[in-house]
């Protein structure tokens, strides 16, 4: 596994920040970031964004310096804040953030999702956290917050999936939830969308059955029949 953290004090000394001085600029105590740096600990996403933040370089940044041991030179610095993404209008729906989220990541666009869930409101905090799983999936090796979590396992307690969006999403998070339980599947769907939803979770649950995870793949056989009995 890479050692993110010698890279960011690597990154931090180049910088010319002292640790005392990186602690103050991103609001973290000075132990959280020596750990860090050490090896000890990962970091959470929120707060190793705050500690690029702190050092005045962005995640883009961050990869290229991971790739040629170096920051990109001014003239061809990718900052996020100059991303387009920042400047788009901010999705009223559920579903056209969803499909915002789900296009960056067919891109594997990680600079893009970051900044899409900078913009976002926290009325759409459900996305929010979507766009950092997603990152998380994408190979970015951080912890999600334990916020998210508990905000995550509070969303989907007893709570009805109402359409095949909210399914989608309710499928990346099934396992930090019980097992043992499934929300009710209250959403019709049409032909098209019930194929790309057991498309998913079949594939999904091969790989369960792969690697003889029997009670991932048990909780996925469970939500397939749901979703195929709500839809016949």
């Amino acid at each position: 596994m890479l050692n993110y953290g010698y890279y960011f004090k690597t990154l931090r000394e180049l910088k010319g920040f002292s640790l005392g001085r990186l602690a103050r600029e991103a609001k973290l105590s000075k132990s959280t970031l020596s750990r860090f740096e050490n090896g000890e600990t990962q970091l959470a996403l929120d707060k190793f964004m705050l500690g690029l933040q702190g050092l005045q370089i962005s995640l883009s940044d961050f990869e290229f310096f991971l790739e040629h041991q170096q920051l990109p030179d001014q003239e061809n610095k990718v900052s996020l804040i100059d991303d387009n993404l920042l400047d788009e209008e901010i999705p009223s729906a559920f579903t056209e953030a969803m499909t915002v989220v789900d296009d960056l990541v067919a891109k594997q666009d990680l600079a893009g999702l970051l900044t899409y869930q900078m913009s976002l409101p926290e009325e759409l905090q459900l996305v929010k956290v979507i766009c950092k799983k997603s990152l998380l999936d994408l190979g970015l090796d951080m912890l999600l917050p334990e916020t998210d979590i508990e905000f995550i396992c509070s969303y989907f307690d007893n709570h009805s999936l109402i359409d095949v969006v909210e399914a989608k999403a309710f499928l990346q998070f099934y396992d930090l939830l019980d097992p043992n339980q499934t929300p009710g599947i209250h959403c019709q769907l049409s032909d098209i969308q019930l194929k790309q939803l057991t498309s998913k979770v079949v594939i999904d649950l091969d790989q369960a059955l792969k690697v003889n995870d029997i009670v991932k793949a048990k909780f996925l056989s469970g939500f397939l029949k749901q979703v195929t009995e709500n839809s016949n």
